[in-house]
């Protein structure tokens, strides 16, 4: 009896969705006063696929690595240090730094950062791309308006550093690419321009609270998890391939409205990406299954079962 009760809660949560969603068909539409997010997925897949191979559309990706559902990124600042003397030992990992070489606050701070492409063969890791870039380690909390990628000074202890040891893997020498792991936390930012930055680490814009619109660019390879969490973001245009939108991307935010340019990319959904957000209405038509678990929030009071989303993962609307 269970097992039926359970059967006919799960198919009743599928026919409500799929009736909810019909209107939608190429575009965003309104909905009162949300919007609702048209997401058309590249193909079907079964749990257990969906990360052992590139999604279809891999060779029109602007960037080999995109799919971070298959791909996977680290970011972490390169560790310099010049020993002086057998007293002194001056640390340029973040830099400029002040007359008692310790890193300035009242100013942009930079380091190097290593980027690593991975990815899994059986149990293997195999190293796919090994990177060196300069990045924002941390802006200024009262700037209003930044444009982070620009040549910045390189103290020159670092650059004999990278030049002798990273030479082939340094990418764009001096000029700033990566914005760093929470670097504009908290911020009063009120508008960025991430034109020429590649890559966005976690919560790089995490409870910046003024800042309602952003746009991603095409020179956007990766970015991290949380990267706008809890942000007064409204406004949200993506250019870069993203084949797989980030766990909690913009969760607890203002969202109102998001465009991708490469919707038909779209292989996963991280989870919470849209969570108490007011884009209360996620479509996912012709989704893969492994888009499912991402549904916390399903307007239907039980989500699809396994067996019910692989004999029709066509539809399910997320509130």
């Amino acid at each position: 009896m269970k097992k039926l009760i359970s059967a006919l809660l799960s198919l009743g949560c599928l026919l409500a969705c799929a009736a909810a969603i019909m209107p939608a068909q190429n575009a965003s539409v309104t909905n009162g006063n949300s919007i609702v997010l048209s997401a058309y997925a590249a193909e079907e897949a079964a749990d257990d696929d969906i990360n052992t191979s590139p999604g279809i559309n891999a060779a029109s990706y602007r960037y080999q690595f995109a799919d971070a559902s298959y791909y996977t990124t680290t970011i972490a600042p390169v560790s310099i240090k010049e020993k002086v003397s057998d007293k002194l030992t001056i640390d340029y990992t973040q830099w400029p730094l002040d007359e008692s070489n310790k890193v300035k606050t009242d100013v942009p701070v930079y380091s190097y950062y290593k980027i690593t492409v991975t990815h899994k063969e059986g149990k293997k890791t195999v190293t796919d791309l090994t990177e060196y870039r300069v990045g924002l380690a941390k802006g200024v909390n009262t700037e209003l308006d930044a444009a982070p990628s620009q040549t910045v000074e390189v103290p020159e202890y670092v650059k004999n550093y990278m030049s002798s040891k990273f030479a082939d893997q340094t990418v764009d020498a001096g000029k700033v690419t990566v914005i760093g792991a929470g670097a504009y936390k908290g911020a009063y930012l009120k508008t960025i321009d991430l034109t020429g930055i590649s890559v966005i680490g976690k919560g790089a814009f995490e409870s910046c609270s003024y800042i309602t619109e952003i746009t991603l660019p095409q020179t956007v390879n990766y970015i991290g998890d949380s990267a706008f969490a809890s942000s007064g973001l409204k406004t949200l245009t993506v250019n870069c391939d993203m084949p797989m939108i980030p766990n909690s991307f913009c969760e607890s935010t203002k969202l109102t409205k998001i465009t991708f340019a490469h919707p038909e990319y779209i292989r996963q959904i991280g989870k919470a990406a849209f969570k108490n957000t007011p884009v209360n209405a996620t479509i996912l038509r012709n989704g893969p299954a492994r888009m499912f678990p991402a549904m916390r929030n399903c307007m239907c009071s039980t989500a699809p079962t396994k067996a019910a989303r692989r004999s029709s993962p066509s539809r399910c609307l997320i509130t």
